[in-house]
């Protein structure tokens, strides 16, 4: 009888936690740990390299614009270097740029450090490009912003533009992989604010259109850049995959959607021997800048398809290691800011921190609840792997829309809360199973209370087995 009677107390307690909220409170807790715990690692830094790597992913598979007939390429061969010499003189230049004013092109961008003439010292050469110079307000020099280190110095533009708008700095900010993802609209030394070299090629450009960098109206406290029909917010720290980046300077991300026309690259000894029709030039950009392999001007960057056809010449705007000389490099980024200001295309850009920690915090929850179906192993990797796809096409969408949602982060915290929880469930399930067949075992043959357990769900939905009748049907 006290046995009996013991098992009558029990029955109950037992019957109600086939329904109770101990299990799935349990899941809860662990997502949220897998929530903290996948949060650090993000902040931490630890996560970005996955998310650079699917930022890549998505500049490859998102739809290109067509190839930019308005920007002409002069690239400096190594033939060139063989023929003309190195560096080009002044007397070479001044011979390049009066064959391409000629052609009445709206801008020319020279991407070729002159803070001294070449040779010295200066003769009639130096004073013939000086007087180019300043005749032709479309002709805009690089010049090198740098770090104030020996090993990367400011490098001065052509001394007779100094203090002109006819200048701009080709530094590009390089992540830890050494690929450029990033580009400068300006940086500032504490006393002076200096504008790129691609965004003074593209606002002398817009000049004829009548467009000027404004600050945006809605932001007035911000100075956000409004280029014509779009506003540029600069780049935090946090933006979308990166996490505590060099954010100094108003920096953007490059989208890399535009192309060049192969068809419009030539060398310098095409332009200096005719063979480019000057009537061509006119109201385009002409870039001007080194294609050499043997000078250092090459940088990594994540995609390849950025010519469009094949090159009437062999001019080397890119090598085979996916290198992009620096010349082509700031026609990709003149694109870029034309079709801002044109076309009215938005840059791309990361949610705010809370929304992206609260996306996180839903991916986790997602996989809290996909173990809580309690499927078999091979239906919950299905599902999971469902998830993930879902998850995956949300961001893709999300991209296509230029907006950079952490990939990595939910995607781990969706596979290890599914996975924690399904682990957690078995061994709950696996103890659950161990007591209450235990119990049956002592009023009915082994085989019923096994087929009891195994139907439990069937019966309890058909409400057959339940709360109230348990203790009867025992």
């Amino acid at each position: 009888m006290e046995k009996i009677r013991w098992n009558w107390q029990v029955i109950p307690k037992l019957s109600n936690k086939l329904d109770d909220w101990h299990a799935p409170m349990m899941c809860l807790l662990f997502g949220h740990f897998v929530f903290v715990c996948v949060l650090g690692l993000w902040w931490a830094g630890m996560l970005q390299e996955l998310e650079l790597f699917a930022y890549d992913q998505g500049l490859r598979w998102q739809a290109l614009s067509p190839p930019d007939g308005r920007i002409v390429l002069i690239g400096e061969t190594e033939n060139d270097i063989q023929r003309w010499g190195y560096p080009i003189s002044d007397g070479v230049l001044a011979d390049v740029l009066d064959h391409l004013t000629q052609g009445r092109p709206r801008v020319i961008g020279v991407d070729k450090y002159r803070d001294h003439p070449v040779p010295l010292p200066p003769g009639s050469d130096h004073e013939r490009l000086n007087q180019l110079l300043r005749h032709h307000p479309e002709i805009v020099w690089v010049t090198k912003f740098g770090n104030s280190t020996p090993q990367d110095p400011f490098i001065a533009p052509p001394s007779v533009l100094e203090g002109t708008d006819q200048i701009g700095f080709c530094d590009f900010p390089q992540d830890k992989d050494g690929l450029i993802r990033r580009g400068f609209l300006y940086l500032d030394n504490g006393q002076q604010r200096f504008t790129s070299f691609s965004l003074a090629v593209a606002l002398r450009y817009l000049r004829s259109d009548d467009i000027f960098p404004q600050a945006d109206s809605r932001y007035p406290k911000l100075s956000y850049l409004r280029l014509g029909a779009t506003m540029i917010r600069p780049l935090a720290a946090n933006e979308g995959g990166y996490v505590h980046v060099d954010d100094r300077g108003y920096q953007y991300i490059l989208d890399y959607r535009g192309r060049l026309d192969a068809k419009k690259v030539y060398t310098l000894t095409d332009v200096l021997e005719g063979r480019l029709p000057v009537e061509q030039l006119s109201g385009k950009i002409v870039l001007l800048g080194g294609m050499a392999a043997s000078v250092p001007d090459y940088f990594q960057i994540p995609v390849r398809r950025f010519l469009a056809g094949e090159p009437t010449v062999k001019a080397p705007a890119r090598d085979l290691a996916g290198r992009i000389a620096g010349v082509a490099l700031h026609a990709l980024q003149v694109n870029q800011l034309l079709r801002f200001a044109l076309a009215g295309d938005s840059p791309i850009r990361g949610l705010s921190n809370s929304a992206e920690t609260g996306w996180l915090w839903f991916w986790c929850l997602i996989g809290v609840g996909l173990a809580l179906w309690r499927l078999r192993f091979g239906w919950l990797l299905a599902l999971m792997a469902g998830a993930l796809t879902i998850l995956m096409g949300v961001w893709q969408l999300a991209f296509h829309q230029q907006i950079w949602l952490p990939l990595a982060a939910p995607m781990l915290g969706l596979t290890i809360s599914t996975a924690l929880s399904s682990a957690y469930l078995l061994v709950y399930e696996h103890a659950e199973r161990k007591l209450l067949t235990s119990l049956f075992a002592c009023y009915t043959p082994p085989e019923i209370a096994h087929t009891l357990w195994r139907e439990r769900r069937r019966l309890i939905a058909s409400k057959v087995l339940s709360k109230n009748n348990l203790n009867n049907l025992v």
